[in-house]
């Protein structure tokens, strides 16, 4: 019993010291503040009398008799610049004028032609003349308009293309899983099949295998040596004895349809 009180009493003193310890520690830290505060004050006050000695000696250095010379310097300054604007005015005035003038004479030199057409009859050359030129800009804008549709096409069928191209790898793939339709039958599991090569089996597996795109048989060979055992690539995909299972591509299959559609007797020697 008198153990945990002990260790109660030696924790609150340990808080009791803590508390002690932050208490001081926030009085240093109150009188460093004011410390920094005070020097902060004075450093602004040093700064504000250098900033005015600085600008009575600038003042104090130079003379009367040079402040109006650099006065006389200013307003010499503001009367060249006030020359220079109104010359420019001057300019901006004459051009404008000269703007106006020119107006009024084209004005002028239009109304005259149209005084001799009055007078002068239009002949039947000009006329078929005017008629040929509008005819070779209507056809010269509907050959534009044909281009630009077969272009347009074109661009269309492009586009169809390779959106074909990116789904054709699906289609082919969905096409093998359904089968060769041609009308000789479809490949299952459990048909007697050859092979391109001449080697002869039994379906044991078609569909997709997790190494290699498309779809694949897998064949438990009658005869001969195979490659594996129904594993590809450390995955089962079929059950048979060893060297005697081979994985190949769809268009490897001769003729499916020909095969007998019989399943392999429980000995699994039955040969086509």
């Amino acid at each position: 019993e008198n153990g945990p009180n002990e260790e109660v009493e030696s924790l609150r003193a340990t808080l009791r010291s803590l508390e002690e310890q932050f208490k001081k520690r926030e009085a240093l830290c109150e009188q460093w503040k004011k410390k920094f505060m005070s020097k902060k004050t004075e450093m602004e006050k040093i700064a504000a009398k250098k900033k005015a000695a600085i600008k009575a000696s600038v003042a104090s250095s130079l003379s009367p008799e040079e402040e109006k010379k650099i006065l006389a310097e200013k307003d010499e300054k503001i009367k060249q610049l006030k020359s220079k604007l109104m010359e420019f005015k001057d300019q901006i005035k004459g051009l404008r004028t000269k703007k106006d003038s020119k107006k009024a004479g084209g004005e002028t030199k239009k109304t005259l032609p149209s005084a001799k057409k009055k007078k002068t009859a239009k002949s039947p050359m000009k006329d078929s003349k005017m008629a040929t030129k509008i005819n070779a800009a209507k056809v010269i804008k509907k050959v534009k308009d044909a281009a630009g549709f077969i272009a347009a096409t074109k661009k269309k069928a492009a586009e169809k293309k390779k959106t074909e191209k990116k789904k054709s790898p699906q289609a082919d793939e969905k096409k093998e899983e359904e089968g060769n339709d041609d009308g000789e039958g479809a490949l299952a599991v459990g048909m007697k099949v050859s092979t391109t090569d001449g080697r002869r089996g039994v379906i044991r597996f078609i569909g997709k295998i997790h190494c290699a795109k498309g779809i694949w048989v897998g064949m438990e060979l009658f005869s001969g040596q195979g490659s594996n055992s129904g594993i590809v690539k450390g995955k089962r995909y079929f059950e048979c004895a060893k060297k005697k299972g081979i994985m190949v591509k769809m268009d490897k299959i001769v003729n499916p349809a020909q095969a007998l559609k019989e399943k392999l007797d429980e000995d699994g020697i039955e040969e086509i």
